[in-house]
């Protein structure tokens, strides 16, 4: 679940503070789900955090996961699959606000999207394809294999890129997205 990733990211940030190093303020790259996962970590560590920028994060959540909730089941992903339906991150966002948000020095959040058209990635097992597929066929909506182009954005948060060749895994794996999310972080 989110929180118990929340949780999870406290108790590694707390590692690298105190063994290896990490001193605050420092920013946050998140992708996916992570980027949820973030945001609740900062509302729940205000002025730790400097910068974060989210790279595909489902932030009115996906069409995907309200369809194929009994995936997350054969993936030991149940809960996550649960937050990331569209009606449950409207929950979330009621709870931790973008705007909201405390981030050192009055920095502020971003976003990057991919866009998959004419997708040729298949994914770790296919689920790039699959839901690029229903996304777009079904939902009628732009997407990066997982995401909604229209979810990967929030209002109080400014879009710093758009990769239109890369899906949803290439954000990730692309070093152009990370000089770009880096570019504006402190």
């Amino acid at each position: 679940s989110i929180d118990d990733q929340a949780k999870y990211l406290a108790d590694g940030i707390n590692v690298l503070l105190d063994s290896h190093g990490l001193e605050t303020p420092f920013s946050i790259i998140a992708h996916s789900m992570g980027g949820l996962v973030s945001r609740q970590y900062i509302y729940e560590n205000p002025n730790t955090v400097a910068g974060l920028v989210t790279l595909g994060t489902p932030h009115h959540g996906s069409p995907l996961a309200d369809s194929f909730q009994w995936a997350g089941f054969f993936i030991n992903a149940a809960d996550a699959v649960e937050d990331i339906k569209t009606t449950n991150v409207s929950q979330f966002n009621l709870q931790y606000p973008v705007n909201k948000m405390i981030l050192t020095s009055n920095k502020r959040m971003y976003t990057i999207r991919g866009d998959a058209d004419g997708l040729d990635s298949f994914g770790w097992a296919g689920e790039l394809q699959l839901g690029w597929q229903i996304l777009s066929r079904v939902h009628k909506t732009d997407n990066d294999g997982l995401v909604p182009h229209e979810s990967a954005v929030i209002d109080g948060a400014d879009n710093i890129a758009d990769f239109p060749d890369y899906n949803h895994n290439d954000l990730v794996r692309r070093p152009e997205v990370a000089k770009a999310a880096a570019a504006y972080l402190p």
